[in-house]
């Protein structure tokens, strides 16, 4: 009886384990993901609106 208490208590153990390492996987790839998309998006927005403000004539070349 005590045996299977430790060998459940390793199963239990390993398989936290290796859920914890496939969700870290994937909070990783989704990270890179979302950063991808935000980088895009921010990289887009700003090339087609990029200014703030209107140039006024004193500043306009």
């Amino acid at each position: 009886m005590d045996n299977n208490i430790v060998r459940n208590y390793w199963l239990a153990l390993t398989a936290m384990y290796g859920v914890a390492i496939s969700v870290v996987a994937i909070a990783i790839w989704g990270g890179a993901v979302l950063g991808a998309i935000t980088f895009l998006g921010m990289y887009l927005y700003l090339q087609r609106l990029g200014r703030f403000h209107q140039q006024s004539k004193e500043t306009a070349a």
